[in-house]
């Protein structure tokens, strides 16, 4: 995906949005990788799945018909997070947290701009496997933060997110 602080206010439509987010080397990479994740998924039953990273796309989920206020009116359904559920692969954030509106979950800022984002994710798929806790942190590159009792200088300009599975 093509990177754009706010791509509400590029005055594109949602259909021109999706076409605007096909233009990047995100689509492309989403493209190569896309064969092996739906491989790997049709394997759950017997091997869980768990997949995450940084997609530098916002969610399907959270540019929906109840955050439209915040999103300059638009609701799109951003490629690069629905191709993965519809596959079958659940975000555990956004499943444990369902109201972006409370709770963004916002993994990505730069101090100064507004450029907050939710571009960081944990799927998975597996009956053998419960998405219990998901919390996401916005953390800035080169600050101290407080993990497991011990400061560390964070080493990323993303943040991240952190989610807590049961085993059946």
């Amino acid at each position: 995906m093509p990177w754009e602080n706010e791509p509400e206010k590029l005055g594109k439509n949602a259909e021109e949005l999706l076409v605007w987010e096909r233009s990047g080397a995100k689509y492309e990479m989403i493209q190569k990788v896309l064969p092996y994740i739906k491989k790997y998924a049709a394997e759950t039953d017997s091997v869980p799945m768990i997949l995450g990273g940084d997609l530098n796309t916002p969610s399907h989920l959270d540019w929906t018909a109840k955050t439209r206020k915040i999103h300059n009116n638009l609701v799109v359904p951003w490629y690069s997070t629905k191709v993965l559920a519809d596959i079958g692969l659940i975000d555990t954030y956004r499943t444990l947290n369902p109201n972006s509106n409370t709770h963004p979950g916002i993994t990505w800022h730069t101090k100064g701009e507004n450029d907050d984002h939710r571009i960081d994710y944990i799927f998975y798929k597996s009956p053998k496997l419960k998405a219990i806790k998901s919390e996401s942190y916005k953390v800035f590159f080169d600050e101290t933060i407080k993990l497991n009792g011990k400061e560390i200088l964070y080493p990323s300009d993303h943040g991240f997110v952190v989610t807590t599975f049961k085993i059946r």
